[in-house]
């Protein structure tokens, strides 16, 4: 398997084969006008068409375009051609087309290891365009920023979300506020955490007071919560 990095370098070559808009043919224009339709932002959006042959863009007169497959998460569709040829004709053509999505990838600086707290001086942002929704990368830095990662990265790695986790904000042993909560019931004691968590992760907490052992909701670094 590629690591992140290479996959990203990848795409940017492949890329250079799609045309830009004053390459492209009246009815390449007319098609990737047709489909960015489906994207919110237009103008971060690269089409690149399969089977248009050089008549096809130089002569056909176009009268409709349909989806025949709307762009699924790779991006990939097929577009139906409504034509007619110069003896006034009509004839239908499918176009195969992939869609490539401008995206910002936040990249590594440096090495990193494995278990590193990430702040906003180890990355840089770099823009390519990667195929269909890329919901595998971060959207923003407020979901790098603070995170930790899950192993060693080489520098100029791109992060995915699979490459990081939470930053634990309790570890074994801690000194902890109980918050038990009820319709009509507040109490407050102390506790020990007999294992580590992070915000939102239920662990198990030994009562200080009474010795038992419940189960409680990491609610911030130094506090659990107990709901009735």
């Amino acid at each position: 398997m590629m690591r992140p990095g290479l996959v990203v370098f990848c795409v940017v070559m492949f890329l250079s084969g799609v045309a830009g808009a004053s390459d492209m043919s009246p009815i390449e224009v007319r098609l990737t006008d047709f489909i960015k339709q489906m994207y919110e932002d237009q103008e971060g959006i690269k089409v690149k068409f399969s089977n248009l042959t050089h008549h096809t863009k130089e002569r056909a007169k176009v009268r409709n375009i349909t989806f025949a497959k709307v762009p699924d998460a790779n991006g990939e569709g097929i577009c139906l051609l409504e034509m007619e040829d110069k003896n006034g004709k009509s004839h239908g053509g499918y176009v195969p087309f992939k869609v490539f999505v401008r995206t910002k990838l936040y990249v590594v600086k440096d090495g990193m290891k494995k278990g590193d707290l990430i702040r906003g001086s180890d990355v840089a942002v770099r823009e390519t365009y990667l195929t269909g929704a890329s919901t595998g990368y971060p959207r923003g830095l407020g979901e790098v920023q603070g995170k930790i990662l899950k192993k060693d990265l080489q520098p100029g790695t791109a992060l995915t979300l699979q490459l990081l986790e939470e930053r634990l904000s309790m570890q074994k042993g801690d000194l902890v506020d109980i918050i038990a909560r009820g319709k009509s019931l507040l109490v407050q004691t102390k506790g020990r955490t007999l294992e580590k968590g992070k915000v939102g992760d239920v662990v198990r907490v030994k009562n200080i007071d009474s010795g038992k052992e419940i189960m409680a909701k990491v609610a911030g670094s130094d506090t659990v919560l107990v709901e009735y």
